[in-house]
Parts: structure tokens; C-alpha cells; sequence
């Protein structure tokens, strides 16, 4: 149901919902991020150092395995824990990970977005629940 006071935005294409705008992006709450990490028995002391802003700190995203960008749900069944990987510019030198996943999802929205097609939609979808990193390597190889 729709209520007055909030606004509402629709888009043709797949969005990106991660960077927000008008607040959208807090679908995920701190409760949710915690049951994630408990189901999935996660230790942040596992993700590799990463530099964020001059500190070498391990950072954790709570990831939507079916992006909500190619339709995924704000749902703890489409959540799970994700290190960030120290990134390279040599992509096939760089660890799997959240950043490898951000790419590839943005590959694919913008490929819907240029022609959409509820099937290759599915096919993306289904590709994300089995595996990303075979879909990864279809799409760039080793790189």
C-alpha cells in the first residue's frame, strides 16, 4: 500500500539502489545485518585489510545474493555476508569478492537497461542464486 506522505520512484530500468537517494537505500536494517551474520556464523576477523580512507580496516558488506538491481528482494533470504576484497588494478590478479560482485552487477543492469528482456532478467537471477563468479567469468573471463 502507498502512503501520502512517503514519495515513490519508478524507473524503466534496473536502479541501483545502493548509492540512496531521498533515504531509499536503509531497506536493510542494523536487526536484519545481524541475523545474517549469525545465521551464516561470520567472523569479520576473516575479511582481508583493506584501506578505507588512509585506515587499514576489514570491511563487511551484507550483500542481496539477486542484486536489487536485477530485482532482488530487501529480504534476510536474499542476504548474506561479503568481505571486500583489496582491489588491483589487474582484475584477474584481484581476490573474489564484494567489489567483483558490484561489477558485475553494474555490467548487467546497464546491459538490461539498454534492451530489456524478462528472460535474460531470469537468467541473471537464477545465475546469482547458483553462482556469481561462474556468471563473472562468462562475462569478463579471468580479468
Amino acid at each position: 500500500m502507498l502512503h501520502d506522505n512517503r514519495r515513490y520512484f519508478l524507473y524503466r530500468c534496473p536502479t541501483d539502489m545502493r548509492k540512496s537517494f531521498d533515504g531509499l537505500s536503509g531497506l536493510v536494517h542494523q536487526q536484519m545485518k545481524q541475523q545474517v551474520i549469525a545465521a551464516y556464523h561470520f567472523d569479520q576477523n576473516n575479511c582481508p585489510k583493506s584501506n578505507l580512507k588512509g585506515q587499514l580496516v576489514r570491511r563487511l558488506e551484507i550483500d542481496h545474493l539477486v542484486p536489487r538491481s536485477l530485482g532482488g528482494a530487501d529480504d534476510v533470504k536474499n542476504l548474506w555476508p561479503q568481505c571486500y576484497e583489496l582491489t588491483k588494478d589487474d582484475k584477474s590478479q584481484q581476490e573474489d569478492g564484494a567489489h567483483k560482485k558490484d561489477r558485475l552487477e553494474q555490467a548487467l543492469s546497464a546491459k538490461l537497461c539498454k534492451k530489456p528482456s524478462k528472460a535474460l532478467l531470469t537468467r541473471y537471477q537464477e545465475a546469482f542464486k547458483t553462482d556469481w563468479l561462474v556468471l563473472y567469468r562468462k562475462v569478463y573471463g579471468n580479468k
